[in-house]
């Protein structure tokens, strides 16, 4: 809650366990163990460093912690405590010189820098937080009436019934869309090219001519250039069909160039990337409702 560690580690499972720090905690229990051959002696000195660590930081707290509140009676509570701290610091001391190496050097060395991240991550996160707030003074001065053009982009390799349900899609949120095929070999298009003419639609075909499959390139540049349509302002979305295959491993059949895309658009910040899915069947389950699938 205090943002020192990822948020993550505060998820909490089915039986309402942080699982995620359970894992976290099992896996530097295991290395530990695996490192120090499961050896209890050096693992005592590891512990003992930590423990009398502990003692001192929390002794060391209360003093300042009467320092600051000033109670009555909080001088000898400070005094108790100081002198606790000074015991419990002694012992860390002694430990960590004697012990340092049969592993208590990982304790100096550690503790430092999981605070260094800890320190990190807080930084980060307090970053989020300015950058994403609104204060509540200025919501009224917000307008959600936006008067900006959307543009749609639906990125075609080849026409095909996922094609259709992205540009259906795209049509739907708004009237400026464009389909951008690149070309790799010379004439590859023409066969698109002329099932494109026999659509009645007034989509554009934007084709691209690019030997080395350069996708991303060209579309990016093709967003970036005085052919586009869009004005400074507007919304740009790139809409990426995306089929599924029922099972996993057919996934690393196919390139997956829309993924690729993604990753690339995400990186413009004029830029929205939408995936829509198109969900395959196994070919036996696909001949047995293919009598009953609407005409596209």
């Amino acid at each position: 809650q205090d943002g020192y560690v990822p948020r993550q580690l505060s998820m909490r499972g089915h039986r309402l366990n942080f699982n995620n720090g359970i894992i976290l905690l099992s896996l530097a229990a295991a290395i530990l163990i695996i490192v120090f051959q499961a050896d209890t002696h050096l693992l005592i000195s590891l512990y003992a460093v930590g423990v009398f660590t502990s003692f001192t930081l929390s002794q060391a707290g209360m003093v300042i912690h009467w320092w600051k509140e000033r109670s009555k009676g909080w001088t000898w509570k400070a005094l108790i405590n100081a002198a606790g701290a000074a015991t419990t610091g002694v012992a860390v001391t002694v430990i960590g010189i004697t012990k340092f190496a049969e592993g208590a050097w990982i304790v100096f060395v550690v503790v430092p820098l999981i605070i260094t991240v800890m320190l990190k991550i807080k930084t980060h996160y307090l970053s989020v937080a300015q950058q994403l707030d609104i204060p509540n003074e200025s919501l009224a001065q917000i307008n959600l009436n936006s008067d900006y053009q959307h543009h749609v982009i639906v990125p075609v390799d080849s026409f095909n019934a996922m094609v259709v349900k992205a540009l259906r899609y795209a049509r739907s949120i708004t009237s400026h869309v464009e389909a951008f095929h690149v070309e790799v070999y010379a004439g590859e298009s023409e066969k698109l090219r002329r099932k494109w003419n026999l659509l009645d639609t007034d989509i554009p075909l934007i084709v691209k001519f690019s030997p080395y499959r350069e996708v991303v390139n060209l579309l990016t540049e093709y967003i970036d250039s005085e052919e586009h349509a869009s004005q400074p302002g507007d919304i740009i979305t790139v809409l990426l069909p995306q089929f599924f295959v029922p099972h996993r491993w057919e996934m690393a059949l196919h390139n997956n160039t829309s993924l690729f895309i993604a990753n690339a658009m995400l990186k413009k910040r004029n830029v929205i990337v939408s995936i829509i899915p198109f969900y395959l069947e196994d070919l036996k389950t696909y001949h047995l409702a293919k009598s009953h699938k609407p005409v596209l």
